[in-house]
């Protein structure tokens, strides 16, 4: 349970309720006693899709949706490098398959992880960003997990530079 903690960055409480869950469950054997216990999936499948099953990202995450007064990714990526805002964000959904070349829409829109909550402002105005309550030309996302942001964030940068279609 330690090393799940310890890699996760959440608390050894909610680390034993979740495997406690599992357990009830029957999606994950447990082995030994005390200190000695090893985990074990049983029904990883199951598991998945019941996450799939109820996860939402629109419960999860807050979302915002803007019109912008700038025309389309390049100008976007420009923006946000001169504004030098491009370390406190990531890409997300449509826009992080696309640079990693899994594109599968026609959607042409922004979408990004906002790492540094505190400037978002800073980027609305870089941005030309306008709200808008249906569609969105850029989307911004302030993700839940918020201890996996970093991490996230990093693994990403280091993609970026080992991935030359990454804009940033």
């Amino acid at each position: 349970m330690r090393e799940v903690v310890k890699e996760a960055g959440v608390s050894l409480g909610l680390v034993q309720r979740v495997f406690n869950i599992l357990v009830l469950k029957g999606l994950l054997q447990v082995d030994g006693i005390r200190t000695a216990k090893r985990f074990s999936f049983n029904k990883p499948k199951e598991l998945l899709e019941s996450w799939l099953e109820h996860y939402s990202i629109l419960k999860k995450c807050k979302i915002r949706t803007y019109a912008s007064a700038l025309s389309g990714k390049s100008e976007w990526f420009k923006a946000l490098k001169k504004s030098g805002l491009e370390s406190d964000v990531i890409l997300a959904l449509h826009s992080a398959a696309e640079a990693l070349e899994l594109k599968n829409t026609n959607l042409e829109g922004l979408e990004l992880y906002i790492l540094d909550l505190s400037v978002r402002a800073k980027l609305e105005s870089a941005l030309q960003l306008e709200p808008q309550e249906r569609g969105y030309e850029v989307l911004l996302i302030e993700p839940y997990y918020k201890c996996c942001s970093s991490k996230i964030g990093r693994t990403v940068k280091k993609l970026a530079f080992a991935h030359s279609s990454l804009p940033f």
